[in-house]
């Protein structure tokens, strides 16, 4: 079966250095591992550190390589401050974000053994805030925000067979069995349009924009050098719909959305696909005159597709 480019994977065209290889040729397969690393890094901090998705845990195939699982958890939490007196209204927000990518690499033909095995694990912290400030046009406001995340990637790799034991092992600790920390910078920009329908039915249209730097500051590799961008285009429409009914004194509220997510630069060499959707519904149990710290609980699911892969979300929101 022709197999996929390796979702997230570091470059393992490294097995095509022998020891009868150049100094040339193996300068410009390092190098092509540093590209692909970037790209790698770029694509994991796209979903761990930045609100890619809604809140929940995902799993990942892409359909053409089953071989191949990417697991995402998202811990967020977002606070917007009471409006100031020109109508501004501060927000802040912190996130924890893991993911788990497992790859099997399959055998070249010729070599003994079984099948490489791969596993990056990513921990993502980050913490941001910004504006939302009203538009003159009633209904309409923009959101400025930037946002700062710190990442640890780590690499584990099985060299099962004689090939790779050979001609990849000696770039262990390089690309192979490896971690790096990153920095991770993203301003970016929110146009939100809200209307109220059959009474009580909020909608909202948000659309965003988002930057993402990626920058190395440590690292066991002396050839992974981290200094990537990426673009990401957020369109999403949203409804809250009260049911009139309520739990232990929380209101219940329908939330169904969906949403497009375009992706660019180095994530999306990286991923292997430029886009996806998102579509879905949570329930959400709100106390809206409660002075508590925890204001909303929210559960829900979702299903995520795009142009080579699909996944699923089952998880559980915060609201303050």
């Amino acid at each position: 079966m022709a197999r996929s480019r390796a979702l997230l994977g570091i470059v393992v065209a490294l097995g095509m250095l022998g020891a009868s290889a150049g100094w040339a040729q193996g300068t410009s397969l390092l190098d092509e591992a540093n590209t692909r690393a970037n790209q790698a890094v770029s694509a994991v901090t796209l979903f761990t550190s930045q609100d890619t998705l809604s809140s929940g845990i995902f799993r990942f195939r892409p359909s053409n390589d089953s071989d191949s699982e990417f697991r995402v958890t998202r811990l967020p939490y977002a606070h917007s401050f009471e409006p100031l007196e020109n109508g501004m209204v501060p927000e802040v927000s912190v996130v924890y974000g893991f993911s788990k990518l497992t790859q099997s690499l399959q055998t070249p033909d010729g070599a003994e053994g079984i099948d490489d095995f791969s596993r990056v694990i990513t921990h993502s912290i980050g913490a941001g805030g910004g504006l939302k400030i009203p538009a003159l046009v009633d209904g309409f406001s923009i959101a400025p925000r930037f946002f700062f995340a710190w990442s640890h990637l780590k690499r584990r790799y099985d060299f099962n067979n004689t090939l790779s034991q050979s001609t990849l092992k000696p770039f262990d600790d390089d690309l192979f069995n490896t971690y790096v920390d990153v920095l991770v910078y993203t301003p970016s920009a929110e146009l939100n349009y809200e209307w109220t329908m059959f009474t009580d039915a909020e909608f909202s249209v948000h659309t965003r924009y988002s930057q993402l730097f990626n920058d190395s500051v440590r690292t066991k590799s002396s050839v992974i050098d981290v200094s990537s961008a990426t673009g990401l285009l957020q369109s999403e429409i949203e409804a809250m719909v009260p049911t009139h009914y309520s739990v232990y004194g929380r209101d219940i509220i329908v939330h169904p959305f969906i949403g497009r997510s375009d992706i660019y630069g180095d994530a999306r060499a990286g991923l292997g696909f430029g886009y996806f959707h998102e579509v879905g519904i949570d329930l959400v149990f709100t106390k809206p005159n409660d002075n508590s710290i925890l204001k909303d609980l929210s559960v829900g699911a979702s299903y995520s597709f795009g142009d080579s892969f699909d996944g699923w979300r089952l998880g559980i929101g915060l609201g303050v």
